[in-house]
């Protein structure tokens, strides 16, 4: 609930976004779909750095404007190299600057 209030379009972003992944089979985690947490997490992250902008007024309230962002995000993160944090504003990070990164795997 707390979320939901500091980032309105949280809920109908997750609403659209799981429908998204189970019209695809990519919501089941056994085999590699993406969960609700997950998802979650990542959409707080989004909303979180959209937050910092400028433009997120007027972002929060187009939606299409936000699942573009989102499917975007998604689309350029790449999961050997980067990590999602929603501590401190949100961002996605370079594994390798933390120590994370294991090459090979």
């Amino acid at each position: 609930a707390e979320l939901a209030q500091a980032f309105p379009p949280l809920e109908p972003l997750l609403l659209v976004l799981k429908q998204f992944l189970y019209n695809r089979d990519l919501n089941d985690t056994s085999s590699g779909g993406v969960g609700s947490t997950l998802l979650t997490m990542t959409v707080i992250s989004l909303l979180q750095s959209r937050k910092q902008g400028a433009d997120y007024e007027k972002a929060e309230s187009n939606l299409g404007v936000l699942l573009m962002d989102y499917l975007d995000m998604m689309g350029l993160f790449e999961n050997e190299r980067d990590g999602i944090s929603v501590r401190d504003g949100g961002l996605i990070f370079d594994k390798r600057t933390r120590g994370w990164h294991k090459s090979g795997r």
